[in-house]
């Protein structure tokens, strides 16, 4: 009965996951990366951003062709540099693995509208092509959204 129980909770909790999120595919560079539902999404020149309702959070992926890191890395500092307040890096660039897939990840700080910001940017590498998924959050928002943040960072995953 206990194992009944269990496995109807963990089903539960697959649909639920399932319905409560939904897949932007960047289709030039063959990844997949989950949204949370409910979060507003928008597209334009290629970029995707997303956001919830409370708005001390956003993501936003942008693909940057055939750039090599170390290009898409200096492409990004100089639009962020354009975009924000006293951008600073605050991590030096290290490598990581996502569900097969190299990736490179640096996180920053920026002041939008006064307030301090964090960027944990995780740069993409599919063979010829690279991409940045940036995830915002707030610092007045505590950290409330990590396990959300998390959840996006682990779902990225190359297409077939």
């Amino acid at each position: 009965m206990k194992r009944r129980i269990f496995v109807m909770s963990v089903l539960l909790l697959l649909i639920s996951t399932a319905v409560l999120s939904r897949d932007y595919i960047s289709e030039e560079q063959g990844i997949s990366i989950t949204i949370p539902e409910e979060w507003k999404i928008s597209q334009e020149h290629g970029m995707l951003t997303a956001e919830p309702v409370e708005g001390d959070t956003f993501c936003f992926y942008e693909f940057y062709g055939d750039m090599d890191f170390y290009r898409a890395l200096a492409q990004y500092y100089m639009t962020i540099e354009v975009l924000y307040e006293e951008f600073e890096p605050v991590s030096e660039p290290s490598k990581c693995e996502i569900n097969g897939l190299l990736c490179h990840r640096v996180a920053s700080r920026v002041y939008i509208d006064g307030e301090e910001w964090f960027f944990d940017t995780i740069f993409i590498e599919t063979g010829l092509y690279t991409g940045a998924l940036t995830i915002a959050e707030a610092s007045s928002a505590e950290k409330r959204y990590a396990e959300i943040h998390k959840g996006i960072i682990q779902s990225i995953k190359k297409i077939e």
